[in-house]
Order: C-alpha cells, then sequence, then structure tokens
C-alpha cells in the first residue's frame, strides 16, 4: 500500500520547491542579497538625496551673501578686525 505522501504530485512538488529554494539561478539565497541591498541602496540614495538639498541652501546662501558665508564658514576678516569665535556646546 502506498502512502499518500509519496505520490507523484508531491514527489514533483517537493522537488520543484528545492530547486527552487538551492539550485535555480534566482534562488531564495540570492533573493535575500538582493533585497539587503537593494535597500541599503535606497537608504544611500535618500542620503545623497538630502546632501543634495543641503549644497543648494549653501550655494544660494554663497550667491546671496558672500561676504557673510566667508566670514562664517572660513573665518576671513579684515585687517583691522578682531574675530572671536563663540561655538555652542551640541549635546
Amino acid at each position: 500500500m502506498k502512502s499518500k505522501w509519496l505520490n507523484k504530485y508531491f514527489l514533483t512538488l517537493f522537488f520543484f520547491i528545492v530547486w527552487l529554494l538551492f539550485f535555480d539561478k534566482y534562488n531564495f539565497f540570492a533573493q535575500r542579497k538582493l533585497k539587503a541591498s537593494t535597500v541599503k541602496l535606497e537608504i544611500e540614495y535618500q542620503q545623497l538625496l538630502e546632501n543634495i538639498e543641503i549644497a543648494k541652501k549653501e550655494k544660494t546662501d554663497l550667491l546671496l551673501n558672500q561676504e557673510k558665508y566667508g566670514r562664517e564658514k572660513y573665518y576671513l576678516h579684515k585687517d583691522d578686525e578682531d574675530v572671536f569665535i563663540i561655538e555652542k556646546n551640541k549635546k
């Protein structure tokens, strides 16, 4: 008497699942790696978009107030001026 679980349909399904999990070009583990790299690239993309926005703001600030930008970013001053740097504590 044949077991119900060992019929040809079950064996075919079992072989198909094993093939997809381990032997196929797009197996389960390769798909997990691809998903992880996709998530990593999406995070990096968002960070780059934020950096672009910051750069655009700095560019407009530079174009509108060149003297102010030079004084604040590079501590430039005229010959007869003293520069005092006051930094806020970052917590």
